[in-house]
């Protein structure tokens, strides 16, 4: 089918334990606020294995599993959270549109871009993420300069610092969008 679970003003929905594939989207949401989607499966989604449309909030987005699909998790509206899920092998693995939400505890592997933050408004928190093995970390629309840390707590971002050394923690902080922290996992002239 085209859509695994499509909802369309179904405010309070729970969509929990389901596999999707090959479809366009896994789970799309329209104008529908305060749902959970939790400990889903997503594959082959031609788009997105999540795609969350037209200025929702509350929705919470938690433990899924999205791996071979155009994008992983696509938000819009606000004061959502998205954690503990895993996006793997996508172009885009989440994009944060929505704003004054919190995207924490997601693994993003080997996508070509990790998070893109496509918010003008620079009101998200995301933290406490591994970021591992993705052609790009992370980018950013237009917009002011994005801060991924929070009350001392930032994200993992594999192969843009040594931890041989010390205690796990920079001297300076890691931008992941700027030119040169942006390269320095994959060039070691960076």
């Amino acid at each position: 089918g085209r859509d695994g679970v499509y909802l369309h003003r179904a405010h309070g929905t729970v969509v929990r334990n389901n596999t999707f594939r090959g479809g366009r989207f896994g789970t799309h949401l329209m104008y529908t606020s305060d749902t959970l989607l939790a400990d889903n499966r997503a594959r082959g989604q031609l788009y997105s294995g999540i795609v969350v449309m037209t200025e929702p909030t509350g929705n919470a987005i938690v433990g899924n599993d999205i791996r071979h699909s155009g994008s992983g998790i696509a938000t819009s509206g606000s004061r959502s959270y998205a954690g503990s899920n895993v996006v793997a092998h996508t172009r885009r693995g989440i994009s944060t549109n929505a704003i004054q939400s919190l995207y924490e505890h997601n693994v993003l592997y080997d996508n070509d871009v990790g998070v893109v933050a496509e918010n003008v408004i620079p009101s998200n928190r995301v933290v406490e993420n591994d970021f591992v093995a993705n052609d790009r970390h992370a980018t950013a629309a237009t917009g002011p300069l994005r801060i991924y840390t929070h009350d001392g707590r930032g994200n993992y971002w594999h192969g843009a610092y040594d931890l041989t050394g010390g205690d796990g923690t920079l001297e300076r902080a890691y931008s992941p969008t700027d030119t040169v922290d942006g390269r320095l996992h994959r060039s070691d002239a960076a």
